[in-house]
């Protein structure tokens, strides 16, 4: 593996209104709409509208009952359970040491 590979970026999908070349958090908003939709099986163009920035301490934050019926808490489990899956080990009850975390409000 060359040096310069080895640092590469995921390939982001093309989602509308995101332009992660020219917005950066763009890129992140894309990221996290993706690793919910595929925890969720669901469409990540759907869920980035509502990846939304600096709401009560949180870099990003996406409010689960605007996509998802029922009980926020389980769906925000399988979210964190993906990113376990995505190299991010579990560290303890609803906090991942890669900075992923869910707060119900």
């Amino acid at each position: 593996m060359s040096p310069s590979s080895q640092y590469a970026l995921p390939q982001l999908p093309e989602l509308p209104g995101m332009n992660p070349a020219s917005q950066p958090i763009d890129a992140f908003k894309t990221a996290v709409a993706q690793l919910v939709a595929s925890a969720w099986e669901d469409d990540a163009a759907k869920i980035v509208q509502g990846v939304d920035t600096g709401k009560k301490g949180a870099d990003l934050a996406l409010a689960i009952p605007r996509f998802k019926k029922g009980k926020p808490d389980e769906w925000a489990k399988k979210v964190l359970d993906a990113v376990s899956l995505h190299g991010c080990p579990s560290e303890g009850e609803g906090e991942r040491p890669c900075g992923v975390s869910v707060q119900m409000a």
